[in-house]
């Protein structure tokens, strides 16, 4: 059996980097749409199981709409305890194989979440993802900076831009796809 676990906490305090350029609600709006993105990508790329950790009673009833198991934290200990609360359960049920991507990650797709999994030989296996080099910060793909094809546009465009996710600039600030 092969888990994933996708880190979130809470929405309404998301993307706090980004208060400069983004309001509370656009933040929030962003997240949820992040983690959609990120869970929706995982439809078919043969994970067994997807456990969305988190506090956050939105953010449970996103995951299980979309097929995803909500695997219940008391509090928001970060991203480091959140992994190792998923990766302790993971090993209790059996799993033979843990993932974990942030529930923000930008523009993340199956197909690169299929490469994560066939890229697991057998155990005892790791693969570690760098992130890309692009303007987003914290971002991830399965592949090097070298070879991403991912849209380079600012956050502002990124969340405005209907899913799929396309490199459109709606602020006009010269965003461009790669």
């Amino acid at each position: 059996m092969i888990v994933a676990a996708v880190p979130v906490k809470d929405v309404t305090n998301a993307k706090q980097r980004l208060m400069r350029v983004l309001d509370g609600p656009e933040r929030r709006e962003l997240a949820r749409a992040m983690l959609i993105d990120v869970l929706r990508a995982f439809g078919g790329a043969g994970v067994d199981r997807v456990w969305v950790v988190t506090r956050e009673p939105e953010v449970a009833a996103i995951a299980r709409s979309l097929g995803a198991e909500p695997l219940a934290e008391a509090e928001n200990r970060g991203h480091t305890a959140a992994v190792a609360t998923a990766q302790a359960e993971a090993a209790r049920v059996g799993a033979r194989a843990f993932l974990t991507i942030p529930g923000d990650v930008p523009c993340v797709s199956g197909a690169e979440i299929r490469a994560l999994v066939a890229a697991l030989t057998g155990p005892p296996a790791a693969v570690f993802v760098p992130s890309c080099g692009s303007r987003r910060p914290s971002s991830a793909c399965a592949g090097s900076a070298s070879t991403s094809t991912r849209p380079r546009t600012c956050w502002r465009c990124w969340a405005r831009a209907p899913a799929p996710r396309a490199a459109t600039c709606w602020c006009g600030g010269g965003c461009r796809s790669a």
